[in-house]
């Protein structure tokens, strides 16, 4: 989560740096930004990605667990 963190920061810094750029320096400004911005959304991607992956685990291991614990099918729907 620091990685994700970080990236917010260093896309925060970007946007910054793009509102006060000069009008030479807003393409390179704008063109960091979109950089940056992409890297962060490359990691929430990965992140939902690791997250669903998870969740499909856990629910295949919670459907094992139900018939020696007698639960309902409700949690793993």
């Amino acid at each position: 989560m620091s990685d994700i963190t970080n990236q917010i920061k260093r896309v925060e810094t970007a946007a910054e740096l793009a509102k006060r750029a000069s009008m030479l320096t807003t393409k390179t400004a704008a063109i960091n930004l979109g950089d940056e911005t992409l890297v962060l959304l490359k990691m929430f991607a990965a992140l939902c990605g690791e997250l669903s992956q998870e969740t499909k685990l856990l629910r295949q291991e919670l459907s094992e667990l139900k018939p020696v614990a007698g639960g309902n099918d409700e949690i793993t729907k």
